[in-house]
């Protein structure tokens, strides 16, 4: 979901022509050392957005594949220490601006605006010690909001609802020794598989879960 990198950026978007010329290449500067790039397609195009966070002062900053990544929008949204990602959590085919919170365990979903007069989700899922792993975990083409609790090495996930109202589901799989990753799709089945990697002895074990909860682990 996230992908974290840290440094000054270029961007370099290639046309559909000649993607080895180097002179047909799009270059853009707008990041500074510390800010968070991130993949995501907020217009809803099938198009990469660019995306930035900048966690020094909570600022998004993004351009937009429908505007020939030429305008550079800016939107206050999350406070320090947040943890930022970008995924479609309503279905509607365009991604959303979202931070997890680790102080309170909540998740702030964007749709538009800000968040004096815009439209959004404050959703409590989790606590201060849980890694978030989000996901499409039941293949309807909509990201579940997920964390895994290192101290039983459990996953809990939310379909629908807000806790104590609501559809969810928690899998144990891991160890407080494990790293839990997220976002493959191993089996293309079109589901997010749970799987985790165990430093002591470098291995990744994967489960190749379904309905009845087949198990399958590769070390």
């Amino acid at each position: 979901m996230a992908h974290i990198h840290v440094g000054y950026i270029k961007y370099f978007i290639f046309s559909d022509e000649d993607p080895t010329n180097i002179e047909n290449k799009l270059v853009l500067n707008i990041a500074l050392s510390g800010d968070v790039p991130l993949k995501g397609d907020i217009d809803g195009d099938s198009k990469n957005d660019i995306i930035l966070y900048r966690p020094s002062h909570c600022d998004w900053y993004y351009q937009l594949s429908t505007e020939n990544y030429q305008q550079t929008k800016q939107v206050l949204w999350g406070i320090p220490n947040d943890i930022p990602f970008v995924f479609d959590y309503n279905g509607d085919h365009k991604d959303e601006i979202i931070t997890w919170r680790p102080i309170n365990g909540c998740w702030y979903i964007r749709y538009k605006g800000s968040f004096e007069d815009g439209e959004y989700d404050i959703i409590h899922w989790g606590y201060h010690n849980d890694i978030p792993v989000p996901g499409d975990y039941d293949q309807d083409g909509k990201v579940e909001l997920a964390f895994w609790r290192p101290e039983n090495g459990t996953w809990y996930i939310l379909y629908e609802g807000f806790w104590p109202n609501c559809r969810y589901e928690k899998i144990q799989w891991g160890s407080s020794i494990d790293f839990p990753l997220t976002g493959f799709d191993f089996n293309n089945d079109g589901r997010v598989d749970l799987n985790f990697w165990r430093v002591s002895n470098f291995s990744q074990h994967i489960n190749f879960w379904d309905g009845d909860k087949r198990i399958i682990d590769h070390n």
